[in-house]
């Protein structure tokens, strides 16, 4: 998949270890929460998982999410 380079305006850093089971409907909410903002305005949003070595598959779900 191709990834379009865009500039960011701001990021939302989710530190994660071992939460696989909540990990993917927090992505989901962010990605609601700032679709309008996105959508209406100039601004580019980066959600970034920096995941701390979980055995649970949280690296997995956030490649998953992109």
């Amino acid at each position: 998949m191709d990834k379009v380079a865009c500039i960011v305006d701001f990021s939302i850093i989710i530190p994660a270890y071992n939460e696989k089971d909540y990990l993917f409907a927090t992505i989901d909410a962010i990605q609601l929460a700032t679709r309008k903002l996105v959508e209406e305005s100039d601004v580019g949003v980066e959600t970034i998982v920096v995941d701390n070595n979980s055995v649970d598959g949280t690296a997995e779900i956030a490649r998953s999410k992109g």
